[in-house]
């Protein structure tokens, strides 16, 4: 390790020779044309992880050093390094050591190696370099003492490895001889250490290392030498590893099993969720940072972590951030969350530097999102607010912002499902004529707002909420209703004028509106009962019925037959498939655009707790699409969500039934009866078969009958009659 190779004499002034020339280095034939392609490809490329990763396993095969450190400290301008990848660096950096200036230097790239992930290796190699550089003069004691306070910190609460740096701490302190030795320092580190959770065997190891040290001079002890304070911590301390203990089993048996799989995540954010649920923000930092250690670049562990920071206030956010994105630079969420803590950073130091920082995060963002326009709002909000906050001083930047944002959603025709570009635009502008126009815009050069009940009621409100006259309102009712959309967006535009008309409106126009929405309601009204899309209500259908009995005298002949029938066994009759679990799907639609899961899992809560449901969306535009799945756990949750059918929710009726699944092939087709595929014979055989005679050609009814075929035909059978 690097630490073996420190405490060599650093005050020789004679070094290793790190000349890669080609002179001195012999490379095969193989290796070098794998160098240059590997070095062409990241030149054209840089931002392939693997790339850089084979890149410097060669370079490391070679021996070429100089080289080496080059390629990494490149590839560390683009990506973090993995624990592995920094042990790497450091023990060839370290093996290359000769002066104090060399040790110094490794000392550095270890202080820039805890920025990528959490790891306690990397800790104890910091300190036991430190420790030897305190030997030789080239540290102090308040060096080495805060890079202790600093490893504890960060890794002080790892359950399963955290205790090595609190045993190197005790230890080095417990060495240094008077007067540099603290007593005082060494009982506080020892009571940390015994109230922190830690296996039975290491708590154990670290009361007898107490003893051993404090000796008999402690008062108000008990029989062990251990103060009734600190018993009670142990204590707690013990019942605190057996709550989590059941997580770090998991975690274990997950990494042994299946390492970097959904399961081994899985038990990690069990684990996080425990440590929330307790509600200490070091313990639940140090888990969030262990998953990460293992799940680079899982974007959803990432916007998690930082959400919590987020909302914690904890001083980690930034560089949590910037670590994030060089995951991840993919994920909108974590470019927001970015945008927003540079808008915190900016609030307590109001520079032009800070803002300018600003700026240039939201342009690496935006071009990291140009092929998604949901993320793209999400970051242009998020820019939004932070200028919005500047209380007035970026406001032409502000608008200009969201204009251009809303002609770029147009452009890539996507949707605002709630409009907030646009009405902070016009909220901004304070003026109805000026918002008017903004309105009418996006009314014309986009389709899909035009065709969303959500705009034209945005504009609405917007209209309102100015006080504008109840004839310009009402206008954008009329318009709405002759735009094309679907049924539930116009049911939805429907009732929203009626209830202006019953509000504002005179008999007159009242009685107008209702003749011009009669007919998307009485759909509606259709739909709710279901008699709607080929449905006939129990009363058509028993006429029909009652009708065919009396008019077709071959009516029920088929039921007749197989009620002659033998009835076959149980065992062989074939029964009807029941739904199993994992399958009770209901099908909804006529849902609002708006609609997220969320609400719809408010909407169902009380049918049962098992339900799952997925709206189904556009993958160019995020856009919902109308419908949603729900699957139930049980028959009795399916049951109940089935019953809902017609049920009203933001002002459209539900249409709710179960999801037929798609019909599949038919698994007999192409067998005889014992079961083969086709025919089984040879081909001599079938030459031998005897050819069937052509089948009649069909022959309509009405023909064989002796049916008229012309008119004249019709005239001689009338006057036969």
């Amino acid at each position: 390790m690097a630490s073996d190779h420190v405490n060599a004499d650093v005050h020789s002034t004679t070094s290793s020779s790190d000349d890669d020339s080609m002179d001195d280095i012999q490379i095969d034939d193989k290796d070098m044309k794998l160098l240059m392609d590997l070095e062409a490809s990241l030149e054209a490329n840089p931002h392939v992880y693997e790339t850089h990763v084979e890149f410097i396993a060669v370079l490391r095969r070679c021996n070429m050093m100089e080289r080496l450190r080059d390629a990494r400290r490149n590839m560390h301008q683009h990506f973090p390094l993995s624990e592995r990848m920094w042990l790497e660096w450091l023990e060839d950096e370290s093996s290359a050591a000769a002066t104090v200036e060399d040790v110094r230097s490794l000392e550095r790239l270890l202080q820039e190696s805890h920025g990528d992930y959490l790891s306690v290796s990397l800790w104890k190699e910091h300190l036991q370099v430190l420790q030897a550089m305190l030997q030789q003069g080239g540290a102090t004691l308040v060096d080495v003492r805060q890079a202790y306070d600093q490893a504890l910190e960060q890794c002080g609460l790892h359950m399963t490895e955290g205790h090595t740096i609190w045993d190197m701490c005790i230890e080095f302190e417990i060495s240094l001889d008077s007067p540099s030795k603290d007593d005082e320092r060494i009982r506080r580190v020892f009571h940390q250490y015994l109230a922190t959770p830690f296996p039975p065997d290491v708590l154990v190891a670290a009361k007898e290392s107490y003893i051993s040290w404090i000796g008999s001079s402690e008062s108000e002890e008990d029989g062990d030498g251990v103060p009734k304070n600190m018993m009670k911590a142990i204590e707690r301390a013990q019942r605190a590893y057996e709550l989590r203990e059941e997580c770090e089993k998991n975690i274990e048996t997950a990494k042994a099993s299946d390492p970097g799989s959904n399961t081994h995540l899985s038990a990690y954010m069990s684990y996080i969720d425990l440590e929330i649920s307790g509600g200490v923000d070091e313990r639940i930092r140090v888990v969030f940072e262990r998953a990460i250690s293992e799940f680079p670049v899982a974007d959803v562990l990432w916007k998690d972590y930082l959400k919590y920071l987020e909302f914690a206030a904890q001083p980690h956010l930034l560089n949590a951030c910037k670590r994030a994105l060089r995951n991840c630079p993919y994920s909108g969420a974590l470019w927001s969350v970015y945008v927003r803590s540079l808008s915190k950073k900016k609030e307590a130091v109001p520079d032009k530097a800070v803002h300018e920082e600003l700026n240039a995060a939201f342009e690496q963002g935006k071009a990291s999102l140009q092929h998604s326009p949901h993320e793209y709002r999400q970051l242009v909000l998020s820019m939004a607010h932070s200028l919005r906050l500047s209380g007035g001083i970026y406001k032409s930047q502000y608008e200009e912002l969201l204009q251009k944002s809303i002609k770029e959603m147009n452009k890539q025709q996507a949707l605002d499902p709630e409009h907030r570009l646009t009405s902070l635009l016009v909220v901004s502008m304070g003026d109805l004529e000026k918002g008017k126009l903004v309105w009418e815009s996006l009314l014309v050069d986009s389709s899909i707002d035009a065709a969303y009940s959500g705009t034209w009621v945005s504009y609405y409100d917007y209209l309102t909420r100015h006080g504008d006259s109840f004839e310009t309102r009402r206008d954008v009712f009329v318009r709405a209703m002759g735009a094309s959309m679907s049924e539930g967006d116009k049911a939805f535009i429907a009732r929203k004028w009626i209830a202006l008309e019953e509000e504002e409106g005179s008999q007159s126009s009242y009685l107008e509106a209702q003749r011009t929405v009669f007919n998307v309601l009485w759909k509606e009204d259709l739909l709710r009962m279901g008699m709607l899309h080929g449905k006939q209500s129990p009363l058509d259908a028993d006429a029909a019925k009652k009708k065919r009995q009396q008019n077709d005298p071959n009516y029920g002949a088929g039921k007749r037959k197989r009620q002659e029938q033998p009835v076959s066994s149980p065992q062989n009759k074939k029964q009807k498939p029941q739904q199993q679990h994992g399958k009770l799907i209901v099908f909804v639609k006529h849902i609002v655009p708006t609609a997220t899961e969320e609400d719809l899992m408010s909407l169902f809560s009380d049918c049962g707790s098992q339900i799952d449901i997925t709206i189904g969306r556009d993958p160019k535009t995020n856009r919902s699409k109308g419908y949603a799945y729900i699957r139930c756990g049980d028959q009795e949750v399916f049951d109940n969500v089935c019953a809902k059918n017609g049920l009203e929710f933001e002002g459209n009726a539900l249409f709710i039934a179960p999801s037929a699944p798609p019909k599949g092939r038919n698994k007999d087709k192409g067998r005889d009866k014992q079961g083969n595929h086709g025919d089984t014979s040879t081909k001599k055989e079938r030459s031998q078969k005897p050819r069937l005679e052509p089948a009649a050609p069909m022959i309509p009814r009405a023909a064989a009958i002796g049916a008229p075929k012309s008119n004249d035909d019709f005239r001689k059978m009338f006057l036969k009659k």
